[in-house]
């Protein structure tokens, strides 16, 4: 059994118990969260569930790209309000950082998702 960064399993069972309608995640709590989504959306209550959308981070006045961050997901609820999710089974200082540089340049609420 091999692991990678954090303890994720990289063999196959890892990476089966990581995988849902053929996605692989980047872990299991991510996975279930997205199951959970999916029922969510299979009984209406949200709609427009997006995998990994990108946000770009551009430099404030010009149009130079800094960076792209990939968040985990986007989604409408039954008031029409969108969210915007990462889920994190730990936070760092880099999951932050990108978090309020998304918050900041995209005036948006990132809602963290936590085991």
């Amino acid at each position: 059994m091999t692991r990678r960064k954090y303890g994720v399993r990289t063999d196959a069972a890892g990476k089966l118990e990581r995988t849902a309608d053929g996605i692989l995640f980047d872990s299991k709590g991510e996975c279930g969260r997205y199951r959970q989504l999916k029922l969510m959306e299979r009984a209406r209550i949200i709609t427009n569930l997006e995998i990994q959308p990108s946000y770009p981070i551009v430099w404030p006045g010009t149009t130079k790209k800094i960076c792209t961050v990939k968040l985990d997901f986007r989604y409408v609820d039954g008031e029409g309000i969108t969210h915007i999710e990462d889920y994190k089974g730990a936070t760092t200082a880099l999951s932050n950082l990108k978090r309020k540089l998304v918050e900041t340049a995209h005036n948006i609420t990132v809602e963290l998702i936590r085991k």
